[in-house]
């Protein structure tokens, strides 16, 4: 600096920090230097020096990597609910629809003395002969929707200072809560509908055959069998050699890791840890209807106690269409 030229300090001697507008304006001072070198003095000298020393209270240096909401193993998904093709939209407070019921209980049909059939499309003599006759009429079959629902008060502290996403890491728990739980309660109707056979099954692919045929029988398909833990480590124990023809022809896979095997392109055949020892389930998916809300996820303020009120709400409802195609066998 020539003679007269006033000279920026190189450091300051106030006990007090430096506020933004002093560095500032000794950065606007020292840039019209025309030496560059000083600029880079003068400003690194305006810029106080915070280290880590001088942070031993951890409040920008130190802290632990924040990982928000630590991962664990949770099943997921509702593998029963899926297997039935899936929830249709609940519009009302009960499940409803109608079946054709036949009326008339006399019939021209069957050998003399056999039980009365209802009546149905027949054979008749013709040449003007009366024709079979009968009266049919439609029958209402209805469930109540039922009501899931979970509620709790949070403190405001927790959001306010503490983490955002606090409350949206809640309704993802009481969301993967309630996917389980209304998934256990169709497994739980599906096995209450089942019917048993007289007789117990002595191998898993005894009950296989049992399942298709007996589907078939009434003119239902088998798409989806669920066993136990038991049977399937047992028939994934199976070598080629072992299986009938009719299977060997068909089985594409059996997948260790998600507890599945592939008999045919359109039938499930799963694992289920929630079934007894010995049980296995077959079923037409058609079998089962299953209507579901959207889930009502609300929050409100309460400012009297200083929290945070969310409720959880999620309706549906189960209705049998045909339960003879629902089948449980018990292998021995």
């Amino acid at each position: 600096a020539g003679p007269g030229a006033a000279v920026a300090p190189a450091a300051r001697t106030e006990d007090r920090p430096a506020s933004f507008q002093t560095v500032a304006a000794d950065i606007v001072a020292a840039a019209h230097d025309s030496n560059p070198r000083e600029v880079v003095r003068v400003v690194n000298a305006a810029l106080e020096t915070v280290g880590v020393g001088n942070d031993s209270g951890q409040g920008f240096y130190g802290r632990p990597a924040w990982l928000g909401e630590i991962w664990q193993a949770e099943t997921a998904g509702r593998p029963w609910i899926e297997s039935l093709g899936g929830t249709q939209p609940l519009t009302g407070d009960s499940v409803e629809g109608f079946v054709w019921v036949r009326d008339d209980e006399t019939a021209s049909w069957g050998a003399e003395g056999a039980a009365p059939q209802p009546a149905n499309v027949e054979i008749y003599a013709g040449d003007f002969a009366e024709v079979p006759t009968g009266t049919w009429k439609t029958k209402k079959v209805s469930k109540d929707s039922e009501r899931w629902g979970f509620g709790t008060k949070v403190d405001r502290i927790y959001t306010d200072l503490g983490s955002p996403d606090l409350i949206a890491s809640l309704f993802g728990k009481l969301g993967a809560n309630y996917d389980r739980n209304s998934d256990t309660h169709v497994r739980t109707a599906i096995l209450t509908a089942a019917t048993a056979p007289g007789a117990a099954s002595t191998s898993v692919l005894g009950a296989l055959k049992g399942l298709a045929f007996d589907l078939k029988r009434i003119g239902a398909s088998l798409d989806v069998v669920r066993v136990s833990e038991d049977l399937f480590d047992d028939f994934s124990d199976l070598t080629v050699s072992q299986l009938p023809a009719w299977l060997a022809n068909q089985l594409g896979f059996v997948d260790i890791r998600n507890g599945s095997a592939r008999v045919a392109d359109n039938l499930s055949f799963e694992v289920d840890f929630g079934l007894s020892a010995g049980v296995v389930v077959g079923f037409d998916k058609r079998a089962f209807t299953v209507r579901e809300s959207p889930q009502v996820r609300l929050e409100a303020l309460d400012i009297a106690h200083g929290a945070i009120d969310i409720g959880f709400f999620a309706y549906g409802g189960t209705l049998g269409n045909d339960v003879r195609a629902i089948r449980k066998y018990t292998v021995s």
